[in-house]
């Protein structure tokens, strides 16, 4: 199957609290056997407001961030983080960001303490091992949607396809009404719009950093790559509504 996956708890299930103390801020650890994008995941909350979502490492380097909006008790949230092959990460909300929101330390997401079984498993792409405080909790993002590597194929051509499954939303570029040229490239990048609707575009790096993001809906946009920017590989994530695309960019400078 080509098409967007799930792993993870389902849903949340408690007994009594279904939130930590907000002095503690809890986290999932996980392997990424193969690279993939976690598209998105249902969070739980009583306490609305914005969070820095936050994937470490071993040597507890950031390599992917994004920031969402919790504005229900229960949401489906956008994460679009690019995940590379290797160890044990930890995914969490970002403490002092928590702290400059809320005043603690806690995400304030709601964490499973009942009917949890790990590890869950996405044959060949992820496996979620145990939470930050051991096996017995599953913390904040349920119902993980995977975006694995087998959906793209890229090369070096102008166009950098996203295999279509009508079925689970995964579409090419054509499909959003967007065109990008050219490819390599030297510092620009030429958005082409056949669309009226808003574009969301977030740019990750090779590591899956997010560095840079932006909307548009002109016909024609004109991308410019920092000058902080070293030559390397980028990855376009491209939303329009419920549809997501990526495109592959190589920067030579």
């Amino acid at each position: 199957d080509d098409g967007i996956e799930n792993v993870g708890m389902d849903e949340l299930v408690f007994n009594g609290n279904m939130f930590t103390n907000n002095d503690f801020n809890g986290g999932t650890y996980f392997s990424a056997l193969d690279d993939f994008v976690l598209h998105a995941a249902t969070v739980y909350t009583d306490t609305f407001g914005p969070r820095r979502i936050v994937v470490l490492n071993d040597s507890e380097e950031i390599i992917a961030e994004t920031i969402i909006d919790v504005t229900e008790e229960e949401q489906r949230v956008v994460l679009d983080l690019f995940i590379p092959q290797g160890g044990q990460y930890l995914i969490r909300t970002d403490q002092e960001f928590n702290q400059t929101q809320f005043g603690f330390n806690s995400g304030r997401l709601g964490r499973s303490n009942d009917a949890v079984t790990y590890p869950y498993e996405l044959e060949g792409v992820v496996r979620l091992n145990q939470s930050f405080f051991g096996f017995q909790y599953f913390y904040d993002f349920f119902d993980w949607e995977i975006l694995g590597t087998p959906r793209y194929c890229f090369s070096d051509a102008t166009e950098v396809k996203v295999v279509l499954d009508e079925s689970n939303s995964v579409y090419q570029i054509e499909d959003l009404g967007v065109a990008m040229s050219p490819n390599p490239s030297t510092g620009l990048v030429v958005f082409s719009l056949d669309t009226n609707d808003l574009i969301h575009v977030t740019v990750t790096n090779s590591l899956g950093q997010k560095v840079d993001s932006f909307s548009l809906n002109q016909s024609v946009f004109e991308y410019e790559f920092a000058d902080a920017m070293h030559s390397g590989t980028f990855y376009f994530h491209i939303q329009k509504e419920d549809m997501h695309a990526v495109k592959k960019i190589i920067y030579q400078r």
